[in-house]
This record gives C-alpha cells, sequence and structure tokens, in this order.
C-alpha cells in the first residue's frame, strides 16, 4: 500500500506566501491529495485567520510552520535586482 507523506495537518496554523498579498496567517481546513500519471499534488484549503481575506485552495510549497520562514521566502518575490 502507498503512503503519502504531507507536512501539515488539519487545524495546523500555517503562513501563506504570496507574492501579491505577502505573508498571512491562516488555519488548514482540508487537504486534497491528486495523483496522475505526471506526479502527485497536495493542495491545502486554508481560512486566513483575518476574516475579511476569506479562504484559498494554496499548494503546500506555499505554506510555511513558521513565520520567519514564511517572511525569508516572501522576500525574494518583493526585492528588485
Amino acid at each position: 500500500m502507498a503512503t503519502i507523506t504531507y507536512a501539515y495537518a488539519i487545524n495546523s496554523e500555517v503562513f501563506h506566501v504570496d507574492d501579491t498579498k505577502g505573508v498571512r496567517d491562516a488555519i488548514v481546513k482540508a487537504l486534497t491529495v491528486t495523483i496522475t500519471p505526471a506526479g502527485t499534488t497536495l493542495t491545502y484549503d486554508v481560512a486566513f485567520k483575518k476574516s475579511s481575506e476569506g479562504s484559498a485552495n494554496v499548494q503546500e510549497s506555499t505554506l510555511y510552520a513558521d513565520v520567519d520562514l514564511a517572511l525569508a521566502a516572501y522576500r525574494p518575490l518583493v526585492i528588485i535586482a
């Protein structure tokens, strides 16, 4: 039987990094695993803590458990060389 490893459990606090909206605090509400011949994709349904920001379906690669790591990932997105 195959095993899928994921980084964030349901109800985990995470920080989402987006190049236009910055770093936002969120809670994981659901995890969807998609398996295709091309590979496996993990998509998280997150609810942002600031209620006016709503929710989003995001890839695991844009989530961080630590705010400092999220800010470090965001920095190269906004610095113009």
